[in-house]
């Protein structure tokens, strides 16, 4: 690089390189250790913001904070507190990163991001009221903008389509009675609300 700046006649900028980013077992980070591109996080429904935060803190770090907004990197990134080993890359750290960005997002900003993300079919915009009042249920269980995506499917399917190991699961004969009484008291429920819902359910359970 420097040869070909001075073949340019250009004067060489100053270069910093941080250590590699490798494998829990210590080799060099590869496919097989699900090193994937960037666009590949995407498709996955990885935010750009968590992206950066985990990678920013491979190779440096701020006290014992994690989470981190653009804004925040910016500020308080220096060149003294990069590491000289490499950093191994955790994938459950990652999704745990990238979880954290999910849920500080506001629920119209989500919508937003996810709405494009939804089957056409199911003409879902992002203001559509039934997903903004479907994303804090979801949210708090899912990891990406994938998770939120299949959680708010099925709001918005006349026919419901169950996932098969959870049929199989939990759509037993023997089940068939609870099931039948937990419908009774949803269509008994002269409120239709999460307070009145919850409140006649666990005293059902009980």
């Amino acid at each position: 690089q420097i040869l070909m700046y001075r073949a340019l006649g250009l004067e060489p900028p100053q270069f910093g390189h941080l250590p590699l980013i490798l494998a829990q077992n210590g080799q060099k980070l590869s496919k097989r250790h699900a090193a994937v591109s960037t666009l590949e996080y995407r498709e996955m429904g990885y935010l750009p913001d968590a992206v950066l935060n985990y990678l920013a803190r491979l190779g440096w770090s701020h006290g014992d904070q994690e989470i981190f907004s653009r804004e925040e990197l910016i500020k308080h990134f220096n060149w003294s507190s990069c590491g000289t080993s490499g950093a191994k890359y955790d994938e459950k750290k990652f999704a745990f990163v990238q979880a954290e960005h999910l849920r500080a997002l506001p629920d119209s900003e989500l919508a937003r991001r996810v709405a494009p993300l939804i089957p056409e079919e199911l003409n879902v915009a992002a203001d559509d009221p039934k997903l903004l009042a479907a994303l804090p249920l979801i949210k708090p269980r899912a990891t990406t903008l994938r998770d939120i995506v299949d959680g708010v499917d099925y709001f918005f399917r006349e026919s419901l389509v169950y996932e098969e190991k959870g049929r199989r699961k939990f759509l037993k004969p023997e089940n068939a009675p609870r099931l039948r009484g937990l419908s009774q008291i949803v269509a008994a429920a002269e409120e239709f609300s999460k307070e009145a819902l919850h409140e006649a359910t666990n005293a059902w359970l009980e």
